[in-house]
């Protein structure tokens, strides 16, 4: 029993130790540990000496022994509990330490300042990020107070200190105010503060903590805000079509002014209604606003709303979908445009481009620059474009250099006088060639009077010009023509005494030298007829009978004598395939103007080619007849040559009299103007195509009358003499003298007057002993006609011969349709003189138009 009790107390103290050794460890203040660990482990010592000693000597436990135990007992325990306790401080101290690291970190991780104030004494104390939040460090401002009165905005303070005195009188359970803070650097900044009322230790000492946020950003992003949020609302009302927010269920969420005044419904009704009952076809919008939430948008979707009234509005739907902070869709942004005025616009519109499209003149607009904006299809036309490719293009793709100075002048005009009438202007075609146009133009000019565009129109007046050019022709070969005409007669009243004298001396010289002379002299006055007849065929006054002519013989006899004159290097081809051939008119005239064109053809082949004459038969419709040409069946007979070709001066002006390419003695300028006007006697047309060094072709077309295939020739009378009283009318005293002999020598009795009225005394006088009259056309005092008409009073069945320089047409067919008997062109042989006298006498029908 001792032995436990001893061994116990060694224990005891053993515990003891080795829990004062383990607190050295742990401890923060180890020193006093360690000395009760090391009294601890002595007193074990000891006590291990005394175990020993009683168990030699066999002793007893004493009191002493036993109070030693009690005492390791009692130790042991206030060991045990002085580490306890020890460990809890440490627990204790070591959570503080940790609250206070989160602390500082919470501190430094937040931006926002913190202050705490005393109000008894004004102390005040401001922490790092506060200061720093104001743009100062440490030591540089005073932690006071005043220093947060000095830096606040004077406007601000007395609100500040009013809701401070409100939380300090128990009126609000806390501070929050936001007032200005002056920074460092002289900016004001927003501060948001927030603060309590704390009472700290046993005298209750009142102190009031709070924070300072620097709210500048987001009261900057406020303002933003609201003025976006303002300015976008302006956007709205401002915007004339009806906008509106609909939310995916499809109720709207707003409206503008706009959207109230289509649908009748004000703003209020319209916020919360099912945005598809304002259109007359709810599931039409419907389908719209379904596909614009599918597809993010939709365009132009056709509508027609319905407006409280009951009138409707047509409207292109535009909407698209706008999303949330986390891209969800929150709804649909919708506008309705009112197409009705544009609806109408787009109709007048395409009523003008229609107009414009389909008119007959060009019209174009262009840019101030002169860049072509838009034309119709008949300028493009006219220019030998479409109009896809001139629009966008400039004018000076249209004009010369020289002609865009008069372009540039008149757009200059359009900007200060505001337009420019009837203004001739040369094109390019896009063939490089030429085409005048008569243009006007107008300025379209804004609001302001500032011209905005060019508009003009364009007519093309190459018809007209050509027109003009051969109404001008017309006008100067009809002078010449006249004066042709008059020389004509006159010389043609010279040549009937040289050309009768001539064939009598010619029958009564027995002298053969003489009577060789006569005939030269008979020779050259029919050359010479031979060129009146080209001039009064030049002035359309040698039409001498209107009779069948069979055109492929007149050819043919053509060819044959040409082919006997001319260059063996040139081949001349026929090609006659007309079926009827046969014209009316007069044959000479007719083999002359085909000899004409045939000579012209040799004279431009010098060193060969192929002369080619054609004949076809063609038909002219009635829309293009034209006063030149009839409509019907025409004869077309084609004149090509291989040779030199004609400009386009020279084309011009071929048909003009006197007009040559030839060199000086190879011709007089009659032929072609002799065949035209022989053409034009006929009723018929001619033109001429012709390429420089590539060859001419004249066509002629020659009516064809009814009946023409069965028609014959009819071949001329034999000469017969006679002994009829005939009475010879003629101002020409050699003319009426040869006529006299002439009609004497083929046993005529003849009477002659000088002019009308001599002619109408002796008519008179007579008593109806003339058998025939034998009447000029043209003299003084009295004329052919006037004295035809007198004689007809006399004697209603009297016979008259009209005799003129002049061809029959005109006057004198005139008088032929009044009852002439026959027409006897001047100069006349004694051969034709006594056909038509005798056909008048024996009052057959003679060879005259009809």
């Amino acid at each position: 029993m001792n032995s436990t009790i001893f061994v116990l107390g060694i224990v005891l103290q053993a515990a003891a130790g080795i829990v004062a050794l383990i607190q050295v460890r742990q401890a923060p203040q180890r020193l006093p540990w360690l000395l009760i660990a090391l009294s601890s482990l002595l007193i074990v010592a000891r006590r291990l000496g005394t175990l020993g000693q009683t168990l030699q000597s066999g002793g007893s436990l004493t009191t002493a022994e036993v109070l030693t135990l009690v005492i390791s007992l009692l130790f042991f325990l206030g060991v045990l509990l002085m580490s306890n306790s020890f460990a809890a401080i440490r627990r204790g101290n070591e959570a503080l330490r940790v609250s206070e690291e989160r602390y500082a970190h919470a501190l430094g991780a937040t931006s926002d300042g913190l202050w705490e104030w005393e109000p008894a004494t004004g102390a005040t104390v401001f922490s790092p990020q506060w200061k720093a939040m104001l743009g100062y460090r440490e030591g540089e401002v005073e932690d006071h107070i005043s220093t947060w009165e000095r830096l606040v905005h004077p406007d601000d303070r007395a609100r500040v200190m009013a809701a401070v005195e409100d939380h300090l009188q128990g009126r609000s359970p806390g501070i929050e105010v936001e007032f200005r803070m002056r920074h460092r650097d002289g900016r004001w900044l927003d501060i948001l503060s927030r603060g309590r009322v704390v009472r700290i230790g046993s005298q209750g000492t009142v102190r009031v903590v709070g924070t300072h946020i620097d709210i500048t950003g987001r009261k900057q992003c406020e303002d933003e805000l609201r003025r976006a949020s303002l300015y976008a609302r302006s956007l709205l009302e401002a915007s004339l079509d009806p906008l509106v927010t609909i939310a995916p269920s499809g109720i709207i969420t707003d409206a503008n002014a706009a959207a109230e005044a289509v649908t009748g419904a004000c703003r209020s009704r319209l916020i919360g209604s099912d945005f598809s009952t304002f259109f007359t076809d709810p599931d039409a919008a419907r389908t719209g606003y379904r596909r614009a939430l599918e597809q993010g948008s939709v365009r132009d979707y056709p509508l027609v709303i319905r407006h409280a009234t009951g009138r409707t509005t047509e409207v292109l739907y535009n909407a698209s979908v706008y999303r949330d902070e986390r891209g969800e869709v929150a709804g649909v942004f919708a506008a309705a445009r009112d197409v009705t005025a544009i609806r109408s616009t787009e109709a007048q519109l395409l009523r003008f481009k229609t107009m414009f499209d389909s008119a007959n003149f060009g019209a174009t607009i262009c840019d101030l620059q002169g860049t072509m904006l838009y034309v119709n299809a008949s300028f493009a036309a006219a220019h030998g474009f479409t109009p896809a490719e001139l629009i966008g293009q400039s004018l000076s793709r249209l004009h010369t250099r020289e002609q865009m100075v008069l372009v540039a002048r008149l757009m200059q005009r359009m900007k200060d006088e505001g337009r420019f009438d009837a203004q001739e202007v040369d094109h390019l075609r896009r063939d490089g060639s030429i085409c005048p146009m008569l243009m006007t133009g107008t300025a379209i000019r804004d609001a302001s009077g500032a011209p905005l565009w060019f508009a003009a129109t364009a007519i093309d007046i190459s018809e007209r010009k050509r027109t003009e050019e051969s109404l001008r022709q017309a006008e100067k070969m009809n002078a010449v023509g006249r004066l042709a005409g008059g020389v004509a007669h006159d010389f043609n009243n010279q040549l009937t005494g040289v050309i009768g004298y001539a064939e009598v001396l010619a029958e009564r010289l027995s002298d053969p030298v003489m009577q060789r002379h006569a005939r030269n002299i008979l020779t050259a006055a029919h050359r010479a007829a031979d060129l009146t007849q080209q001039l009064l065929a030049f002035s359309r006054k040698g039409k001498y009978l209107n009779v069948p002519v069979d055109m492929h013989k007149i050819i043919t006899e053509m060819v044959i004598l040409l082919e006997r004159s001319i260059d063996k290097r040139i081949v001349i081809r026929q090609e006659l395939a007309a079926d009827p051939c046969i014209v009316l008119g007069d044959p000479t005239q007719l083999q002359t103007a085909l000899l004409n064109l045939a000579i012209n053809a040799r004279d431009a082949m010098p060193h060969g080619g192929v002369l080619t004459i054609s004949t076809t038969v063609v038909a002219i419709p009635g829309d293009q007849a034209n006063p030149q040409q009839a409509a019907g069946l025409h004869l077309h007979i084609r004149v090509c040559d291989t040779g030199c070709g004609m400009d386009a001066e020279s084309l011009r002006h071929a048909f003009e009299p006197f007009f040559t390419t030839k060199g000086p003695g190879q011709g007089t300028g009659l032929g072609l103007a002799a065949v035209h006007g022989t053409v034009r006697n006929h009723r018929g047309r001619i033109t001429v195509d012709s390429v420089v060094d590539q060859g001419t072709t004249f066509s002629l077309w020659l009516p064809l009358p009814d009946g023409a295939a069965a028609a014959r020739p009819i071949p001329a009378p034999p000469p017969v003499r006679g002994c009829a009283r005939i009475l010879v009318v003629d101002d020409e005293e050699m003319v009426r003298a040869l006529a006299a002999d002439m009609l004497s020598s083929l046993g005529h009795a003849v009477t002659t007057c000088a002019d009308g009225e001599q002619a109408v005394t002796a008519f008179k006088a007579s008593d109806g002993a003339f058998d025939l009259v034998v009447l000029d056309l043209v003299m003084p005092r009295m004329g052919g006609r006037e004295a035809f008409a007198a004689l007809r009073r006399i004697d209603p069945q009297v016979k008259v011969i009209l005799v003129s320089g002049y061809s029959i047409q005109g006057e004198a067919q005139a008088i032929i349709d009044e009852g002439a008997i026959a027409f006897l062109q001047k100069p006349f042989s004694l051969a034709e003189l006594s056909q038509q006298v005798a056909a008048a006498l024996a009052r057959q029908p003679v060879l005259t138009p009809t």
